[in-house]
């Protein structure tokens, strides 16, 4: 059974409803790009370009403050990248397997 992609604003109030959760400080995005019809820079689509450019305006139209923008493409990734989260996470999942 195939599933049907997700509009843009759905994935965009999908989002929106993590923050009004509480989960923003945990969003994190990623994509597939190990093959070349995945890069702009060799014609492909959708490219990087996409999460920064398209869909930053499909979030804007959901009711996105530029603060929880910044929070998505800049503090968080800067925050799992550094370890201050991944610590965390590393000792949760740890906390659950010793039990």
């Amino acid at each position: 059974m195939v599933r049907p992609e997700p509009s843009r604003a759905e994935l965009a109030r999908a989002i929106l409803s993590l923050f009004e959760q509480g989960f923003g400080d945990k969003v994190l995005f990623a994509g597939d790009y190990a093959r070349r019809s995945y890069w702009s820079c060799y014609g492909g689509t959708p490219g990087l370009p996409y999460l920064v450019s398209e869909l930053s305006g499909e979030l804007i139209e959901a009711g996105f403050s530029r603060g929880m923008l910044d929070q998505i493409w800049i503090d968080n990734p800067r925050n799992y990248f550094s370890g201050s989260t991944k610590d965390r996470l590393i000792d949760s999942i740890c906390k659950k397997c010793v039990r």
